[in-house]
């Protein structure tokens, strides 16, 4: 047995200041040699706010000056040790130094022996658990790289997916972590405090989220028990070289930092965490600045309440080549280079409280508020191969700011009268305003003599406000035992408008072409029935729901001014569920809102070849699925699910092309319906004697029909310059009906889209302490057919092989490195390649300290390719972005890090393992 020495020293001699001096060397009893990288704090009396912080030297001696005098809480943490505490009295009184014994933490060295050997990932009804100790990351690995190793894990665009699924919401050891922005969590958390991962499927807590077939998963991050409470943190920076490489195949090449700190105080009341990061780690001149913190207590009766804060500043560029092939004529291909600078501040404040410990009520709520400030220039270069002498430019530079507030109530009461008679109560309501003022000059003409190309130059201020507000109140009565009737009424409201002013920038005048104003306003009633029946293992759900709903658009153009429409459904449901096991059928539609903005009575540029136009005789469209799912998770899960989805009225477009190529879209109600339908098979599993071995596969499958329309290429149906509403209302669109359209009479007629979307991934590893090896194979065929022209049909494959090795070498170096494989085929000469992308990081510990050289995108290839296949057109896209990157690195993780005793532990779990 092992223990620590603690010897206190009063500094003060004068005994006439009011502040003392305190000194603690602390020393390993049985080597009687100093420790080095203790933690020690005060805490003024009981309050659970930390005074003075200080880490032990190498002689193990810490020193806190000018203590004003008053009584602490003295706490001295080790990685190993168990904690110790203990009141201080600090006063001018010199102290008798004090020897305390601190006993080795025996389940620190039992839990790591136990976590070996865990199986990396658990199942149970609702719950996926991912183990994080069976996965090898660096010592300054964030939440984000440590997912990334986790079988079926995927992290994009700052979210997380399990099996194609996304995330709703990152929790840290059960408790709101701010709110909904995940990559928070993704990109600061370290992933040395991971315990486990649960993926928790809350769609079985909730009838509504069950009903609508709203899987709703919550991430929770189960952090170490060494680390739940007391204090810890780290500072990294890194620097380095990158480079920045342009969708034409240049490159530049720029300096890189990336300084990030985090600081995190736990206890059984209090969870805080702040941090701080800046970086330059993204294409050409981008950088990025956050800085928050997240505050959670359950200090308050009764009450576990959440504040957190963030700020975000930052300047994002990007750079794209797109071409693209119109269905409605084949002759057309465009080519459009687009580059963009846009400058953020972001500031976002969110409240939450939830009553806790009480069996008969149940209360949360939480308000938040964001607030952003932006400026912004872009510019479109694009060409026709109708015109391969003309140009079109489109370039705007502008500011604004947006508003966004929402508040989320949650109430209810229980056990009303009699066990299971509840009542609850939850209200959801998100606004949004966003003011923008811009120039937009549009030029067109021969590229040999642009400076006297033929341009509309306009001065834009446009506003933009759209509401949601959900109100549900649901009462289950207990009939008998086992039965139970759930009654739910439902109300939505949706308003949303849009302002848009143009100016000629010559003399001010109003531009009558491009100025419009329009509103929508939406309501929606739901009724729901349900009966619920327990037999002993199973559960089983069946009923039905009601719903009306009414849409008003609203628009400033005389005799077009207004048009209300009321709808009514009637929808089944089905639902089987077990413990080991959840079988599904149901049926069940919703309704799709109709948005402000796509009535705007007037022209829109959207890009330097592209205009639309609102259509206010806009109808709600309505979704019908009929869905099987099977649930399988025991020793292993299994999955699988079939979704039919109809469209009834969807919202598509109605397109154009000019003689120049230009094009001319309005939103339409389809007559015939969309169809969809998606499969989806997934599998997880374990094995061999130590479970050193895992498998995890889905594929998803999707087939999709849906109907636009397209006119005639090369009419001038609108005029830029003359451009009247009323009139195109009445030559294209007819009467409210839409006679002259439907019919074909204004030159429209009917265009088809198929799309068969297949991809999977199939992961193995295996793993033993020292190392780590995976490989992960990731297919994706893509199809798309046109009924109109079949030279717009593409065939796109992309496959990728991604093998990865984790090791750790002797004197504790640790080496990680991954190449990704990846084949774009079908894309067309300019874009099918093959890229190497390769990475490799060497790191090694030295006391407190952690010093890693990470090089990714060795081979310098790696691209950002898009494809894309809509009704109106088939396009492909490659994004400029960061490749080559070397990078040198040193962290700095004090508190319960990077200890004698973790070291001793990790070589015991080693020998046993061998």
């Amino acid at each position: 047995m092992t223990y620590g020495q603690i010897v206190l020293y009063d500094g003060n001699q004068s005994g006439v200041v009011e502040n003392v001096r305190i000194i603690y060397t602390i020393l390993d009893k049985n080597t009687s040699e100093p420790i080095e990288y203790a933690t020690a704090y005060l805490q003024l009396g009981q309050d659970s706010l930390i005074t003075s912080l200080a880490i032990s030297s190498k002689q193990g001696m810490v020193e806190f000056k000018d203590i004003p005098k008053g009584s602490y809480k003295l706490t001295v943490e080790m990685l190993g040790y168990v904690s110790y505490s203990e009141t201080v009295f600090a006063t001018s009184t010199s102290h008798t130094p004090k020897i305390i014994m601190l006993e080795e933490n025996s389940e620190y060295i039992d839990a790591a022996t136990i976590t070996s050997f865990v199986k990396p990932m658990e199942f149970s009804k609702d719950t996926l658990i991912y183990n994080a100790m069976a996965f090898k990351v660096g010592t300054n690995a964030v939440l984000e790289d440590l997912l990334k190793k986790m079988p079926g894990m995927e992290v994009r665009d700052g979210k997380v997916y399990v099996n194609g699924n996304a995330v709703s919401e990152i929790t840290l050891n059960g408790k709101t972590f701010f709110f909904e922005d995940q990559s928070i969590a993704l990109r600061n958390l370290p992933a040395r405090i991971v315990n486990r991962i649960k993926i928790i499927d809350k769609s079985s807590e909730n009838l509504l989220s069950s009903i609508r077939k709203n899987s709703e998963k919550t991430m929770d991050v189960e952090v170490k028990e060494e680390y739940s409470k007391g204090l810890f943190g780290n500072v990294d920076i890194n620097g380095g070289t990158g480079q920045s490489n342009t969708p034409e195949s240049n490159s530049s090449s720029k300096l890189l930092a990336d300084i990030q700190s985090l600081l995190c105080n736990y206890s059984k009341k209090i969870q805080c965490t702040i941090l701080a990061r800046g970086d330059n780690d993204t294409y050409d001149n981008g950088w990025s600045a956050q800085a928050g913190f997240n505050i959670n207590t359950d200090k308050l009766r009764n009450l576990n309440t959440t504040l957190s804060f963030i700020a975000e500043s930052g300047k994002e560029k990007s750079m794209n080549v797109v071409t693209q092939r119109f269905s409605s004529n084949e002759s057309i291909i465009r080519n459009t280079i687009s580059s963009s600078d846009r400058n953020v501040q972001n500031y976002n404040v969110s409240l939450g409280g939830e009553l806790i410990n009480s069996k008969k009520v149940q209360f949360e709520i939480i308000p938040n508020f964001t607030f952003e400030n932006f400026s912004f220039e872009r510019t479109d270069y694009s060409t026709s191969s109708i015109l391969e002498s003309q140009v079109s430019i489109l370039s705007q530079i502008g500011n604004g700011h947006q508003y966004k507030g929402g508040l989320n109530v949650k109430a209810g009461v229980l056990d009303i009268g009699k066990k299971g008679r509840n009542l609850k109560f939850t209200l959801k309501h998100n606004n949004q305003f966003a003011l923008e003022l811009r120039r937009d000059d549009m030029l067109e003409g021969p590229k040999s003599d642009i400076n006297n190309a033929s341009s509309i130059n306009l001065n834009i201020n446009e506003s933009n406000v759209k509401g949601v507000s959900t109100l549900n109140l649901s009462y289950t009565e207990p009939i008998i035992e086992r039965l139970n009737l759930d009654i739910i009424g439902s109300v939505r409201y949706n308003s949303s408008g849009s302002d848009k002013k143009a100016y000629n920038s010559g003399d001010g005048s109003i531009n009558k072409s491009f100025t419009s104003s329009s509103q929508n306003y939406y309501t929606s009633f739901i009724e729901h029935l349900y009966l619920t029946y327990q037999f002993d293992k199973l559960k089983m759900l069946f009923g039905g729901n009601a719903e009306q709903t009414k849409n008003v658009n609203i628009i400033d153009k005389g005799d077009y001014s207004l048009r209300e429409e009321w709808r009514k459904t009637i929808s089944p449901y089905l639902y089987f569920y077990t413990n080991d096991y959840r079988k599904r059928l149901w049926l069940s539609s919703y309704s799709i809102p109709v948005n402000g903005i796509d009535i705007q009575p007037s022209l829109s540029r959207i890009s330097s070849s592209d205009l639309s136009i609102g259509n206010m005789y806009l109808r709600t469209s309505r979704s019908y699925e009929i869905g099987v799912d099977y649930l399988w998770a025991s020793d292993f899960k299994f999955q699988a699910t079939l979704l039919t989805k109809i469209n009834n009225y969807p919202i598509t477009y109605a397109n154009w092309c000019n003689e120049s190529g230009k094009r001319f879209y309005f939103p339409v109600n389809s007559k015939k319906n969309g169809i969809t339908l998606d499969s989806f098979l997934s599998f997880s599993n374990t094995f061999g004697k130590h479970n050193e071995w895992y498998l995890s596969w889905f594929v998803k499958g999707k087939v999709s029909n849906n109907i636009g329309y397209q006119a005639n290429d090369g009419t001038e149906i609108v005029k830029l310059d003359s451009f009247d509403y009323t009139a195109f209302i009445k030559e294209i669109w007819g009467n409210d009906k839409g006679s002259l359209f439907y019919s074909g009479q204004s030159g429209f007629k009917e265009s088809q889209i198929t799309v068969y979307d297949i991809n999977g991934k199939l992961g193995i590893g295996y793993r033993t302490n020292a190392i780590s090896i995976s490989l992960a194979l990731v297919p994706n065929y893509y199809k798309s057919l046109y009924s109109l022209y079949s030279k717009a049909n593409q065939d796109v494959f992309n496959f990728s092989i991604s093998p990865s090795l984790d090791i750790i070498l002797p004197k504790d170096f640790f080496v990680a490195t991954s190449l990704d494989c990846i084949s774009y085929k079908g894309y067309g000469e300019s874009y099918d390649r093959t890229i190497w992308d390769w990475s490799i990081e060497i790191s090694k510990d030295i006391k407190m300290l952690n010093f890693s050289l990470r090089a990714s995108d060795i081979f310098n290839s790696s691209v950002t390719m898009i494809h894309r296949a809509t009704l109106e057109s088939v396009s492909n896209t490659i994004a400029g972005r960061l490749g080559r990157k070397i990078i040198l690195g040193v962290s700095w993780n004090f508190g319960k890090v990077n200890s004698s005793a973790e070291k001793i532990a990790n070589k015991f779990i080693r020998s046993i393992s061998k």
